[in-house]
């Protein structure tokens, strides 16, 4: 007689890891944004490795500032640890560790990945930089500064961001092209000239996209994003 089949059902609180990765890798689609938030803001069961696809799933929400946010208070113990200026493997030392618990532990850095990517936007398109996107969600920072290395040079990026508008300084080196892409709805300015909306489709609804090529450039766009 064949043994029957005893199925366990899951009775615990729902994952932040799993949900997380259910936005990055789009098995979540947007209609399911509102519960995928409500358990990244009360569960916290991801490591020091996978905060940085929670932190990344809320950028691909919309939800940058809370994005922002959780990252200041899981990493708080290590950013203030006055006798290290690394980042733990797990949120402890010792006891309180895990996976042998060291101090320096380079999967702890994930968000600076996020912070590249989504907060200032700049994300590869080709090998070596040649193409990149550019696509800033400053989540509610005023100013920000990144340079990326690249085989090509140097690219720069600053942003000031406040109720008087949002100004981009950005810096292509040689034989690179960028994509921008910013919200619609306010008048943009590429090097003082007024910029005129591309045509809309599916990728880019809701977005002036346009290229420039290398050389110094400032972008301008009359309301806070």
């Amino acid at each position: 007689m064949a043994k029957p089949i005893v199925i366990h059902l899951y009775a615990g609180a729902t994952d932040d890891r799993a949900q997380a990765l259910a936005v990055v890798a789009d098995i979540a689609d947007s209609t399911k944004y509102e519960p995928v938030l409500r358990c990244l803001k009360s569960q916290r069961h991801a490591s020091p490795y996978m905060e940085k696809y929670v932190m990344e799933a809320l950028f691909k929400m919309g939800e940058g500032q809370f994005g922002l946010q959780r990252a200041k208070d899981r990493f708080k113990e290590m950013v203030d640890d006055p006798d290290r200026t690394t980042l733990y493997e797990g949120w402890g030392v010792g006891e309180r560790g895990f996976g042998g618990g060291t101090t320096n532990h380079a999967w702890s850095g994930g968000g600076q990945i996020v912070l590249t990517e989504y907060l200032f936007g700049l994300k590869p398109l080709a090998p070596g930089y040649t193409t990149f996107l550019l696509q800033p969600q400053p989540a509610g920072l005023k100013s920000g500064k990144l340079t990326i290395p690249t085989v090509k040079g140097f690219i720069t990026v600053s942003f000031n961001n406040d109720k008087q508008g949002f100004k981009l300084r950005l810096h292509i080196p040689k034989g690179c092209t960028a994509i921008v892409k910013l919200p619609k709805g306010h008048s943009i300015y590429v090097n003082k000239k007024i910029r005129a909306n591309s045509e809309d489709d599916s990728e880019t609804a809701g977005f002036v996209t346009f290229e420039l090529n290398e050389g110094k450039h400032q972008v301008s766009r009359d309301l806070a994003i």
